[in-house]
């Protein structure tokens, strides 16, 4: 990230989304906002997930004071998203998990200003200012650092925005009639469309009135991906949801489960756990176009 970047701020919030690998190793920094000299820190505030905590130093290790949860060492979880928020303001940090304070300090004596005397040439998402510490394994994103410390609102309407995002994806989805819609890790949210569609892809239609469940209207919405499907028209994934269900539950037939959704690419994905005696004949009048899935054991 830009050098010096928490130059005279005597305030600050870090926040973002997270999802560990669970083969990460330790120790490691998911952010790292200061400075080294030759292979260790000096100077610096970062966030880690194990144990869970942020710390600021003025030198190294050493000197520094933590904002953690009190008692037993608190990993942040693996293989899930996870929002964090570290907020800094006067003598006070707090760190958040998803929107729910985690730990608090109220005896911070180190700005972030004071950090470098506000000179950081390290600051770094993803990699520790120990050059022996682990680079971060994983994903971050809508990575962000603010000049002021968020409110508990603020940093609760931070870490609701995913889902949010969901619904109003989802809300534009149906009422532009798409066959489908979902988050990609690498591009983020993707609406695919029938082959047929006559549409605008890059102006998706909304309604001014339409509310999401906490009885808000967005002021902006998503900018998802869009695209058309290579292969189905949406009388096409009809015709094969409604013969699925024919071939495998005739007449709401409860013997096998069954139930069908379009993939988004070029899949109809059929969750049956009917014997292939039953499902072949269905491979067979729709060659190449459906993708059959076990259906997942009931926890």
């Amino acid at each position: 990230m830009p050098d010096n970047i928490m130059t005279g701020l005597n305030s600050i919030s870090v926040d973002f989304d997270v999802w560990i690998d669970p083969a990460m190793g330790t120790p490691y920094f998911f952010y790292g906002l200061g400075n080294s000299s030759g292979a260790n820190g000096n100077g610096y505030l970062f966030t880690t997930g194990n144990t869970f905590r942020t710390s600021l130093s003025l030198t190294d290790y050493t000197a520094k004071q933590d904002i953690q949860p009190s008692g037993a060492a608190y990993e942040l979880p693996r293989s899930a998203w996870e929002h964090v928020t570290y907020t800094q303001t006067g003598t006070t940090g707090i760190l958040y998990e998803n929107g729910v304070e985690k730990a608090r300090n109220t005896n911070v004596t180190i700005t972030p200003g004071a950090i470098g005397g506000g000179t950081t040439t390290a600051d770094y998402i993803g990699r520790s200012l120990y050059a022996n510490d682990k680079y971060f394994t994983g994903r971050i994103r809508d990575f962000r650092v603010y000049d002021h410390a968020l409110t508990l609102t603020e940093v609760q309407d931070r870490a609701n925005e995913p889902a949010k995002h969901w619904e109003q994806l989802q809300e534009l989805a149906n009422y532009n009639c798409a066959l489908a819609y979902f988050n990609d890790p690498n591009i983020g949210p993707v609406i695919t469309f029938p082959s047929d569609y006559a549409g605008d892809l890059d102006n998706l239609q909304t309604r001014t009135d339409w509310t999401d469940s906490t009885g808000q209207t967005p002021t902006s919405w998503p900018t998802p991906t869009t695209a058309k499907s290579p292969l189905f028209t949406a009388a096409q994934v009809k015709k094969i949801t409604d013969a699925a269900y024919e071939q495998i539950a005739p007449d709401a037939d409860e013997t096998y489960r069954v139930s069908v959704s379009y993939d988004g690419s070029d899949r109809m994905v059929v969750v049956t756990d009917a014997p292939a005696s039953v499902t072949d004949p269905l491979l067979n009048t729709y060659p190449g176009q459906i993708t059959l899935q076990a259906p997942q054991p009931d926890r």
